[in-house]
Protein backbone atom coordinates (compact mmCIF):
# COMPACT_ATOMS: atom_id res chain seq x y z
CA UNK A 1 0.00 0.00 0.00
CA UNK A 2 2.96 2.29 0.87
CA UNK A 3 4.06 2.25 -3.15
CA UNK A 4 0.62 3.70 -4.05
CA UNK A 5 0.37 5.63 -0.87
CA UNK A 6 -2.02 8.61 -2.72
CA UNK A 7 -4.29 6.41 -4.08
CA UNK A 8 -5.09 4.05 -1.32
CA UNK A 9 -5.46 7.32 0.83
CA UNK A 10 -8.12 8.70 -1.73
CA UNK A 11 -10.11 5.27 -1.62
CA UNK A 12 -9.98 6.05 2.18
CA UNK A 13 -12.17 8.93 1.33
CA UNK A 14 -14.61 7.06 -0.01
CA UNK A 15 -14.82 4.08 1.77
CA UNK A 16 -14.19 5.57 5.82
CA UNK A 17 -12.64 3.02 6.81
CA UNK A 18 -12.55 3.97 10.44
CA UNK A 19 -15.97 3.35 10.60
CA UNK A 20 -15.64 0.25 10.55
CA UNK A 21 -12.35 -0.33 13.21
CA UNK A 22 -13.91 -2.91 14.97
CA UNK A 23 -15.19 -5.24 11.61
CA UNK A 24 -12.30 -4.60 10.03
CA UNK A 25 -9.74 -4.00 12.36
CA UNK A 26 -6.43 -5.00 10.27
CA UNK A 27 -7.99 -2.73 7.74
CA UNK A 28 -8.25 -0.03 10.05
CA UNK A 29 -4.89 -0.78 11.30
CA UNK A 30 -3.20 -0.21 7.46
CA UNK A 31 -5.22 2.84 6.90
CA UNK A 32 -3.99 4.38 10.62
CA UNK A 33 -0.31 3.98 8.88
CA UNK A 34 -0.83 5.17 5.66
CA UNK A 35 -3.10 8.00 6.67
CA UNK A 36 -0.59 9.28 10.27
CA UNK A 37 2.26 8.05 8.51
CA UNK A 38 3.28 5.97 11.01
CA UNK A 39 6.58 3.72 11.04
CA UNK A 40 6.22 0.52 9.67
CA UNK A 41 8.95 -2.34 7.91
CA UNK A 42 8.62 -2.35 4.17
CA UNK A 43 9.99 -4.91 1.83
CA UNK A 44 12.88 -2.38 1.10
CA UNK A 45 13.76 -2.04 4.79
CA UNK A 46 13.63 -6.07 5.52
CA UNK A 47 15.52 -6.69 1.99
CA UNK A 48 18.48 -3.91 2.68
CA UNK A 49 18.65 -5.86 6.35
CA UNK A 50 19.02 -8.98 5.01
CA UNK A 51 21.38 -8.06 2.37
CA UNK A 52 23.61 -6.15 5.54
CA UNK A 53 23.29 -9.43 7.61
CA UNK A 54 24.38 -11.33 4.68
CA UNK A 55 21.15 -13.96 4.94
CA UNK A 56 20.78 -14.43 1.30
CA UNK A 57 18.33 -16.88 1.76
CA UNK A 58 16.15 -14.74 3.40
CA UNK A 59 16.79 -11.78 0.48
CA UNK A 60 16.08 -14.40 -1.88
CA UNK A 61 12.74 -15.56 -0.28
CA UNK A 62 11.51 -11.56 -0.37
CA UNK A 63 12.51 -11.05 -3.97
CA UNK A 64 10.56 -14.21 -5.18
CA UNK A 65 7.25 -12.30 -4.33
CA UNK A 66 8.56 -9.72 -6.44
CA UNK A 67 9.86 -10.98 -9.41
CA UNK A 68 10.68 -7.96 -11.26
CA UNK A 69 12.65 -6.31 -8.38
CA UNK A 70 14.73 -9.87 -8.12
CA UNK A 71 15.71 -9.28 -11.96
CA UNK A 72 16.82 -5.88 -10.95
CA UNK A 73 19.05 -7.08 -8.35
CA UNK A 74 20.16 -10.26 -10.40
CA UNK A 75 23.45 -8.98 -10.89
CA UNK A 76 23.90 -7.55 -7.35
CA UNK A 77 23.43 -11.36 -6.01
CA UNK A 78 25.17 -12.87 -8.57
CA UNK A 79 28.50 -10.49 -7.86
CA UNK A 80 28.00 -11.04 -3.84
CA UNK A 81 26.35 -14.67 -3.25
CA UNK A 82 28.94 -17.13 -2.70
CA UNK A 83 26.48 -19.94 -3.98
CA UNK A 84 25.42 -18.50 -7.83
CA UNK A 85 23.44 -21.66 -8.83
CA UNK A 86 21.23 -21.07 -5.85
CA UNK A 87 20.37 -17.39 -7.64
CA UNK A 88 19.89 -19.30 -10.68
CA UNK A 89 17.29 -21.74 -9.47
CA UNK A 90 15.48 -19.00 -7.64
CA UNK A 91 15.86 -16.55 -10.60
CA UNK A 92 14.23 -19.71 -13.06
CA UNK A 93 11.53 -20.25 -10.80
CA UNK A 94 9.80 -16.74 -11.38
CA UNK A 95 10.70 -15.73 -14.85
CA UNK A 96 7.50 -16.47 -15.79
CA UNK A 97 6.21 -13.61 -14.17
CA UNK A 98 8.97 -10.97 -15.11
CA UNK A 99 7.79 -8.43 -17.78
CA UNK A 100 9.30 -9.14 -21.68
CA UNK A 101 11.05 -5.63 -21.81
CA UNK A 102 12.59 -6.41 -18.91
CA UNK A 103 13.93 -9.96 -19.38
CA UNK A 104 15.30 -8.56 -23.04
CA UNK A 105 17.18 -5.91 -21.31
CA UNK A 106 18.75 -9.03 -18.71
CA UNK A 107 19.70 -10.74 -22.09
CA UNK A 108 21.77 -7.67 -23.05
CA UNK A 109 22.99 -7.28 -20.11
CA UNK A 110 24.30 -10.52 -19.33
CA UNK A 111 25.27 -10.98 -22.82
CA UNK A 112 27.97 -8.17 -22.51
CA UNK A 113 28.72 -8.59 -18.86
CA UNK A 114 31.66 -10.23 -18.81
CA UNK A 115 33.86 -7.71 -21.51
CA UNK A 116 33.90 -5.13 -18.48
CA UNK A 117 32.91 -2.06 -20.64
CA UNK A 118 34.79 0.73 -19.83
CA UNK A 119 31.32 2.98 -18.66
CA UNK A 120 28.09 2.00 -17.22
CA UNK A 121 25.16 4.13 -18.52
CA UNK A 122 22.01 5.20 -16.83
CA UNK A 123 18.39 6.77 -18.49
CA UNK A 124 16.57 7.65 -15.42
CA UNK A 125 13.16 8.01 -15.65
CA UNK A 126 11.29 11.60 -16.53
CA UNK A 127 10.26 13.66 -19.65
CA UNK A 128 14.25 15.05 -20.47
CA UNK A 129 15.97 12.21 -21.62
CA UNK A 130 19.60 13.09 -19.79
CA UNK A 131 22.09 9.92 -19.59
CA UNK A 132 24.27 9.53 -17.00
CA UNK A 133 27.80 7.45 -17.09
CA UNK A 134 30.21 6.61 -14.76
CA UNK A 135 33.48 4.27 -14.80
CA UNK A 136 32.29 0.78 -14.24
CA UNK A 137 34.03 -0.59 -11.69
CA UNK A 138 31.90 -3.49 -10.96
CA UNK A 139 33.44 -7.26 -10.23
CA UNK A 140 33.59 -9.51 -13.19
CA UNK A 141 31.12 -12.60 -12.98
CA UNK A 142 32.20 -15.71 -15.14
CA UNK A 143 30.99 -15.17 -19.17
CA UNK A 144 29.58 -19.15 -17.98
CA UNK A 145 27.23 -18.04 -15.52
CA UNK A 146 26.17 -14.87 -17.69
CA UNK A 147 25.39 -17.47 -20.65
CA UNK A 148 23.10 -19.44 -17.84
CA UNK A 149 20.93 -16.51 -17.22
CA UNK A 150 20.78 -15.40 -21.05
CA UNK A 151 19.46 -18.83 -21.89
CA UNK A 152 17.11 -19.12 -18.74
CA UNK A 153 15.63 -15.50 -20.35
CA UNK A 154 15.82 -16.60 -24.26
CA UNK A 155 13.64 -19.95 -23.02
CA UNK A 156 11.44 -17.44 -21.12
CA UNK A 157 10.41 -15.65 -23.67
CA UNK A 158 10.24 -18.42 -26.50
CA UNK A 159 7.72 -20.67 -23.62
CA UNK A 160 5.33 -16.80 -23.80
CA UNK A 161 5.71 -15.86 -27.24
CA UNK A 162 4.50 -19.77 -28.38
CA UNK A 163 1.16 -18.83 -27.21
CA UNK A 164 0.47 -16.03 -29.92
CA UNK A 165 -0.45 -16.87 -33.27
CA UNK A 166 1.71 -18.38 -35.37
CA UNK A 167 3.81 -16.30 -37.66
CA UNK A 168 4.44 -18.64 -40.54
CA UNK A 169 7.14 -18.63 -42.87
CA UNK A 170 8.99 -15.26 -41.45
CA UNK A 171 12.04 -12.81 -42.99
CA UNK A 172 13.86 -10.75 -40.49
CA UNK A 173 16.19 -8.27 -42.47
CA UNK A 174 19.76 -8.14 -40.79
CA UNK A 175 19.60 -4.34 -40.87
CA UNK A 176 17.14 -4.46 -37.96
CA UNK A 177 20.35 -5.17 -35.54
CA UNK A 178 20.86 -1.36 -36.08
CA UNK A 179 17.74 -0.66 -34.09
CA UNK A 180 17.04 -0.99 -30.45
CA UNK A 181 13.98 -2.40 -29.44
CA UNK A 182 11.59 0.40 -28.50
CA UNK A 183 10.78 0.17 -24.50
CA UNK A 184 9.65 3.96 -23.36
CA UNK A 185 8.97 6.64 -25.71
CA UNK A 186 7.73 8.84 -22.84
CA UNK A 187 10.99 11.30 -23.12
CA UNK A 188 11.57 10.99 -26.55
CA UNK A 189 10.72 14.43 -29.22
CA UNK A 190 8.52 14.41 -31.88
CA UNK A 191 10.62 13.18 -35.04
CA UNK A 192 10.00 12.61 -38.91
CA UNK A 193 10.16 9.35 -38.70
CA UNK A 194 9.46 7.70 -35.23
CA UNK A 195 13.39 6.53 -33.81
CA UNK A 196 14.34 4.54 -31.05
CA UNK A 197 17.21 6.61 -29.20
CA UNK A 198 20.17 4.50 -30.18
CA UNK A 199 19.04 3.69 -33.69
CA UNK A 200 21.91 3.71 -36.20
CA UNK A 201 20.97 5.02 -39.43
CA UNK A 202 22.90 4.54 -42.55
CA UNK A 203 24.29 7.72 -44.46
CA UNK A 204 22.85 7.60 -47.95
CA UNK A 205 25.51 8.49 -50.86
CA UNK A 206 27.08 11.97 -50.51
CA UNK A 207 30.14 13.63 -49.17
CA UNK A 208 28.49 16.50 -47.56
CA UNK A 209 26.55 16.28 -44.58
CA UNK A 210 24.37 19.87 -43.80
CA UNK A 211 22.79 19.54 -40.52
CA UNK A 212 20.33 22.63 -39.59
CA UNK A 213 17.83 24.00 -37.16
CA UNK A 214 15.05 26.43 -37.67
CA UNK A 215 13.43 28.57 -34.08
CA UNK A 216 11.09 31.02 -34.58
CA UNK A 217 10.14 33.58 -31.19
CA UNK A 218 6.70 33.99 -29.97
CA UNK A 219 3.74 33.73 -27.61
CA UNK A 220 4.14 30.76 -25.00
CA UNK A 221 1.38 30.39 -22.52
CA UNK A 222 0.07 33.82 -22.80
CA UNK A 223 4.14 35.53 -22.34
CA UNK A 224 6.48 36.43 -25.09
CA UNK A 225 9.61 34.80 -25.49
CA UNK A 226 11.75 37.46 -26.11
CA UNK A 227 15.24 37.24 -28.02
CA UNK A 228 15.79 33.64 -28.33
CA UNK A 229 19.49 32.46 -29.59
CA UNK A 230 19.64 29.46 -30.51
CA UNK A 231 23.08 28.05 -31.48
CA UNK A 232 24.02 24.88 -33.90
CA UNK A 233 27.50 23.41 -33.23
CA UNK A 234 29.08 20.46 -34.73
CA UNK A 235 32.44 18.57 -32.84
CA UNK A 236 34.68 16.39 -33.98
CA UNK A 237 36.66 13.56 -32.11
CA UNK A 238 38.64 10.68 -33.37
CA UNK A 239 38.53 6.95 -32.95
CA UNK A 240 39.42 7.60 -28.75
CA UNK A 241 37.47 10.84 -28.11
CA UNK A 242 40.19 12.60 -28.28
CA UNK A 243 38.78 16.40 -29.30
CA UNK A 244 39.81 17.73 -32.89
CA UNK A 245 38.03 20.66 -33.51
CA UNK A 246 34.49 22.23 -33.37
CA UNK A 247 32.29 24.15 -35.71
CA UNK A 248 30.06 26.57 -34.47
CA UNK A 249 29.26 30.35 -33.83
CA UNK A 250 33.00 30.79 -32.61
CA UNK A 251 34.55 28.83 -35.26
CA UNK A 252 32.75 29.68 -38.42
CA UNK A 253 34.96 27.85 -40.77
CA UNK A 254 37.60 25.05 -39.89
CA UNK A 255 41.18 25.51 -40.63
CA UNK A 256 41.77 21.70 -41.75
CA UNK A 257 38.43 20.35 -42.75
CA UNK A 258 35.95 21.34 -45.21
CA UNK A 259 33.36 21.90 -42.73
CA UNK A 260 31.85 25.88 -42.39
CA UNK A 261 28.61 27.38 -40.17
CA UNK A 262 26.19 29.58 -42.01
CA UNK A 263 26.70 32.40 -39.34
CA UNK A 264 25.75 33.49 -36.03
CA UNK A 265 22.05 34.77 -36.13
CA UNK A 266 21.11 35.89 -31.94
CA UNK A 267 17.30 36.39 -32.52
CA UNK A 268 14.30 35.07 -34.52
CA UNK A 269 11.22 37.00 -34.66
CA UNK A 270 10.33 35.97 -37.62
CA UNK A 271 11.48 32.87 -37.60
CA UNK A 272 15.79 31.75 -38.54
CA UNK A 273 17.72 28.93 -39.41
CA UNK A 274 21.66 28.50 -39.05
CA UNK A 275 23.88 25.77 -41.13
CA UNK A 276 26.80 23.46 -40.49
CA UNK A 277 28.25 21.86 -43.73
CA UNK A 278 30.60 19.17 -43.24
CA UNK A 279 32.38 17.52 -46.38
CA UNK A 280 32.93 13.58 -44.82
CA UNK A 281 35.92 12.70 -46.68
CA UNK A 282 38.14 15.54 -45.40
CA UNK A 283 36.98 15.00 -41.91
CA UNK A 284 38.39 11.12 -42.25
CA UNK A 285 41.42 12.31 -43.94
CA UNK A 286 42.43 13.75 -40.90
CA UNK A 287 41.56 11.23 -38.47
CA UNK A 288 38.23 12.49 -37.54
CA UNK A 289 35.54 9.81 -36.99
CA UNK A 290 32.76 10.85 -34.27
CA UNK A 291 30.91 14.12 -35.18
CA UNK A 292 28.78 15.26 -32.19
CA UNK A 293 25.39 17.60 -33.43
CA UNK A 294 24.77 19.90 -30.69
CA UNK A 295 21.46 22.86 -30.53
CA UNK A 296 22.44 25.01 -27.72
CA UNK A 297 20.48 27.99 -26.25
CA UNK A 298 23.03 30.51 -25.75
CA UNK A 299 20.75 32.38 -22.89
CA UNK A 300 19.49 29.54 -21.54
CA UNK A 301 15.99 29.80 -22.98
CA UNK A 302 14.07 26.47 -22.52
CA UNK A 303 13.66 24.50 -25.78
CA UNK A 304 10.01 23.50 -24.29
CA UNK A 305 9.14 27.49 -24.07
CA UNK A 306 9.99 28.06 -27.84
CA UNK A 307 7.09 27.93 -30.32
CA UNK A 308 8.40 26.51 -32.94
CA UNK A 309 11.89 24.73 -32.69
CA UNK A 310 13.72 21.64 -34.76
CA UNK A 311 17.07 20.17 -35.85
CA UNK A 312 17.76 17.43 -38.56
CA UNK A 313 20.18 16.82 -41.54
CA UNK A 314 20.34 15.91 -44.51
CA UNK A 315 22.76 14.73 -46.97
CA UNK A 316 24.07 16.57 -50.68
CA UNK A 317 26.64 15.62 -53.06
CA UNK A 318 27.98 18.35 -52.52
CA UNK A 319 27.91 21.85 -50.19
CA UNK A 320 26.89 23.99 -53.04
CA UNK A 321 24.03 21.74 -55.23
CA UNK A 322 20.34 22.35 -54.40
CA UNK A 323 18.44 24.65 -52.48
CA UNK A 324 19.52 25.66 -48.67
CA UNK A 325 16.29 23.28 -48.34
CA UNK A 326 14.94 20.34 -50.11
CA UNK A 327 12.04 18.23 -48.66
CA UNK A 328 13.62 14.81 -50.68
CA UNK A 329 16.92 15.51 -49.15
CA UNK A 330 15.90 15.93 -45.22
CA UNK A 331 17.14 12.62 -44.06
CA UNK A 332 15.69 12.95 -40.27
CA UNK A 333 14.22 15.92 -38.27
CA UNK A 334 13.14 16.37 -34.46
CA UNK A 335 10.95 18.93 -32.72
CA UNK A 336 12.86 20.13 -29.72
CA UNK A 337 10.37 20.23 -26.76
CA UNK A 338 12.42 19.17 -23.60
CA UNK A 339 12.85 21.42 -20.95
CA UNK A 340 16.64 22.20 -21.00
CA UNK A 341 18.78 24.25 -22.97
CA UNK A 342 21.33 21.58 -24.61
CA UNK A 343 20.12 19.41 -27.49
CA UNK A 344 22.53 16.69 -28.63
CA UNK A 345 20.03 15.40 -31.33
CA UNK A 346 22.87 12.83 -33.47
CA UNK A 347 26.21 11.86 -33.72
CA UNK A 348 28.26 10.56 -36.89
CA UNK A 349 29.92 7.74 -36.67
CA UNK A 350 32.13 8.08 -39.90
CA UNK A 351 33.92 4.92 -39.18
CA UNK A 352 30.69 2.58 -40.13
CA UNK A 353 29.35 5.87 -42.35
CA UNK A 354 26.31 6.20 -39.94
CA UNK A 355 24.45 8.42 -37.79
CA UNK A 356 23.49 7.46 -34.23
CA UNK A 357 20.12 9.00 -33.21
CA UNK A 358 20.45 10.09 -29.72
CA UNK A 359 17.89 12.33 -28.93
CA UNK A 360 19.41 13.48 -25.35
CA UNK A 361 19.41 16.69 -23.76
CA UNK A 362 22.50 17.73 -21.62
CA UNK A 363 22.79 19.66 -17.78
CA UNK A 364 25.10 22.29 -18.55
CA UNK A 365 28.44 22.06 -16.83
CA UNK A 366 29.38 24.76 -14.28
CA UNK A 367 31.66 27.76 -16.37
CA UNK A 368 32.38 30.86 -15.27
CA UNK A 369 32.64 32.18 -18.72
CA UNK A 370 29.81 33.58 -20.01
CA UNK A 371 27.10 31.84 -22.09
CA UNK A 372 25.78 28.39 -23.10
CA UNK A 373 28.41 27.01 -25.71
CA UNK A 374 30.77 24.13 -27.04
CA UNK A 375 34.11 25.27 -25.19
CA UNK A 376 31.98 25.13 -21.52
CA UNK A 377 30.46 21.99 -22.18
CA UNK A 378 33.06 19.49 -23.36
CA UNK A 379 33.15 17.19 -20.97
CA UNK A 380 29.11 16.63 -20.80
CA UNK A 381 29.58 15.97 -24.52
CA UNK A 382 32.43 13.41 -24.79
CA UNK A 383 30.78 11.76 -21.66
CA UNK A 384 27.54 11.70 -23.70
CA UNK A 385 29.48 10.53 -26.86
CA UNK A 386 31.59 7.87 -25.36
CA UNK A 387 28.42 6.46 -23.27
CA UNK A 388 26.46 6.20 -25.96
CA UNK A 389 28.10 5.06 -29.33
CA UNK A 390 29.38 2.07 -27.06
CA UNK A 391 25.70 1.48 -25.39
CA UNK A 392 24.34 -2.39 -25.24
CA UNK A 393 21.12 -2.14 -25.75
CA UNK A 394 18.51 -5.20 -27.03
CA UNK A 395 17.96 -4.67 -30.79
CA UNK A 396 14.96 -5.58 -32.99
CA UNK A 397 16.74 -8.50 -35.02
CA UNK A 398 16.72 -10.41 -31.66
CA UNK A 399 13.22 -10.17 -30.22
CA UNK A 400 11.82 -10.92 -34.04
CA UNK A 401 14.12 -14.44 -33.64
CA UNK A 402 12.73 -15.40 -30.61
CA UNK A 403 9.74 -15.04 -31.84
CA UNK A 404 10.36 -16.69 -35.00
CA UNK A 405 11.92 -19.56 -32.44
CA UNK A 406 8.31 -19.08 -30.93
CA UNK A 407 5.92 -19.43 -33.62
CA UNK A 408 7.57 -19.60 -37.16
CA UNK A 409 10.22 -20.18 -39.70
CA UNK A 410 12.59 -18.20 -40.87
CA UNK A 411 13.14 -17.53 -44.48
CA UNK A 412 15.62 -16.17 -46.50
CA UNK A 413 14.07 -13.79 -49.14
CA UNK A 414 10.89 -11.39 -48.31
CA UNK A 415 9.00 -13.32 -51.07
CA UNK A 416 8.82 -16.44 -49.44
CA UNK A 417 7.50 -14.84 -46.21
CA UNK A 418 4.68 -14.53 -44.50
CA UNK A 419 5.66 -11.60 -42.24
CA UNK A 420 7.95 -9.49 -43.15
CA UNK A 421 10.07 -7.59 -40.42
CA UNK A 422 12.51 -5.28 -42.43
CA UNK A 423 13.74 -1.26 -42.54
CA UNK A 424 11.55 -0.86 -45.36
CA UNK A 425 8.80 -3.62 -45.93
CA UNK A 426 5.97 -5.16 -43.83
CA UNK A 427 6.38 -4.61 -39.86
CA UNK A 428 9.62 -1.26 -39.99
CA UNK A 429 11.47 -0.05 -36.73
CA UNK A 430 9.98 2.90 -37.37
CA UNK A 431 6.28 1.53 -36.09
CA UNK A 432 6.68 1.89 -32.49
CA UNK A 433 3.77 1.46 -31.11
CA UNK A 434 2.76 -1.37 -33.09
CA UNK A 435 5.85 -3.51 -32.00
CA UNK A 436 5.36 -2.81 -28.52
CA UNK A 437 1.59 -3.53 -28.40
CA UNK A 438 2.19 -7.07 -30.18
CA UNK A 439 5.69 -8.27 -29.96
CA UNK A 440 6.53 -7.24 -26.74
CA UNK A 441 3.70 -8.75 -24.67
Amino acid sequence: MLRYQKRWLRLGERIHPFEYKKRYPKCYQAFDILRNNKPVTTFNSRLETAFIEEKWQDALSLLQTRPGELARRLDFLLRNHEDRSIVIESFQTVTNQIATPVLLQLISHFEHRHQMDELRVFFPKGNVAKAFAIKNELPKIKKSVCQTVVQICEQALIDRFAQLPVLGKVYIDEQLHSFPVPFSQRSANKSLRQLTRGSRLPIPAGDTVRFFIWWKEGVINREPTGDVDLDLSAVMYDAEWNYLEHVSYTNLKSDKYQAVHSGDIISAPNGASEFIDLDIPSVLKYGGRYIVVSVLSFNEHPFCNIPECFAGWMIRQDAASGDIYEPQTVQDKVDLTANTAISIPAILDLGSREILWTDMSLSRQPSWCRGNNIENNQKGMVLIGKALTSLNKPKLDRLFKLHVQARGEEVSTPEAADTVFSVELGITPFEVDAIAAQFLV
